[in-house]
């Protein structure tokens, strides 16, 4: 098994993203909830490299209004939504979102190779560094 490494430096979402027009709340899991002010609004990703997948897993009532700003959608599956980084602003953005709230589980930032020997694994995010552990 060729070595994955997952370069995001908070994998297990457990500090906040920037919020952009949104409150955010920790709840009782350590994970952080972030809940719509406006029609628009974003929790943003820092650190993310032009070119590379970011994966986000994420819970909410309304999957249909996000989207991964600024990346091109490769990948939608049941809680993680996948794209490729481009450039501007990175984040988990919500269109027609006021009131409504989403929970950030996980996070995971890939090389495009590293990113499809996950999927030939069936996987869609690792939490630790490198895959498999050494």
């Amino acid at each position: 098994m060729s070595l994955i490494t997952n370069l995001y430096t908070d994998p297990k979402a457990l500090r906040p993203l920037g919020a952009w027009l949104a409150g955010v709340e920790k709840n009782g899991d350590g994970k952080y909830v972030y809940t719509g002010h406006a029609h628009n609004w974003a929790a943003i990703l820092y650190g993310v490299t032009h070119g590379c997948v970011v994966a986000v897993d994420f819970s909410t009532s309304r999957r249909d209004a996000f989207k991964l700003e600024n990346c091109q959608t490769i990948y939608n599956g049941h809680t993680t939504l996948a794209g490729v980084y481009d450039i501007g602003n990175c984040s988990l953005f919500c269109s027609g979102g006021e009131g409504v709230s989403v929970t950030v589980n996980r996070i995971g930032l890939y090389s495009q190779d590293d990113w499809e020997r996950l999927r030939q694994y069936g996987l869609d995010w690792f939490d630790g560094d490198t895959m498999p552990l050494q």
